[in-house]
């Protein structure tokens, strides 16, 4: 389910100044009880994002997202700013396509 570019860029504070090169694989929606190991809620309950670190070294992060979780993340991104930087990428590229693809 991953995307076959390598694009996005994670930095870890646990890896000092290290930036891995990962892939975006995808969203994932699971029950309650799988994440928690018992029953709070009914299935759908959180949304898992994967990604997987392909260098230098080799990770699968899973990013495990409630609703709560998810309205900061909505609320942060529908700023004037960050939607404005979006279209600019979207419409442009970024600094890191023309990194890649000179």
């Amino acid at each position: 389910m991953s995307f076959e570019e390598e694009k996005m860029r994670v930095n870890s504070t646990g890896l000092g100044q290290t930036t891995m090169v990962a892939n975006f694989e995808g969203f994932q929606t699971i029950a309650a009880d799988k994440v928690a190991g018992q029953y709070v809620g009914k299935d759908g309950q959180y949304i898992i994002i994967g990604v997987e670190a392909v260098k230098p070294i080799h990770w699968t992060i899973r990013i495990t997202m409630d609703g709560q979780d998810l309205r900061r993340l909505i609320k942060a991104a529908l700023t004037p700013k960050v939607i404005s930087r979006v279209l600019s990428i979207l419409i442009r590229g970024s600094n890191l396509d023309r990194e890649q693809n000179p």
